[in-house]
């Protein structure tokens, strides 16, 4: 009984190749997902003079071993105009919470699933 078996080194290649090339793919599967993160939270910001809205911002995150994103709320100019975003995602003594900012990231939580596990497959499938 022989048992030999053939094709393991060109498997391995394929494997290897298929998983550089996903690997290449995750950072714009990332990043499209935080944007619709972005989005999500932009729609359901309190808007008065729009300063809060307008300092929305989602930005890849540049690491060598991982594809990351985040979306945040940019640092407040000197006067101060986006500290505010806190007080109404938690409240404070005198304010009840208005939150925008978590429900926005938990609306998008099954799409961002989506986008990164259909983006990962569509990418396998592509490079049989």
């Amino acid at each position: 009984m022989d048992d030999h078996v053939s094709g393991l080194a060109d498997l391995n290649q394929s494997i290897e190749r298929i998983s550089q090339e996903v690997r290449a793919k995750l950072p714009e599967l990332v990043m499209q997902a935080a944007t619709l993160v972005e989005a999500e939270i932009r729609m359901r910001a309190p808007v008065d003079t729009g300063r809060l809205v307008s300092s929305l911002d989602a930005k890849a995150v540049r690491r060598m071993d991982a594809a990351s994103a985040t979306v945040q709320i940019e640092r407040s100019g000197p006067d101060g105009t986006e500290h505010y975003a806190i007080f109404h995602e938690f409240g404070t003594s005198r304010e009840p919470a208005r939150p925008f900012f978590r429900p926005g990231v938990e609306a998008a939580r099954q799409q961002m699933q989506d986008i990164i596990i259909d983006g990962v497959l569509a990418k396998m499938e592509s490079e049989k």
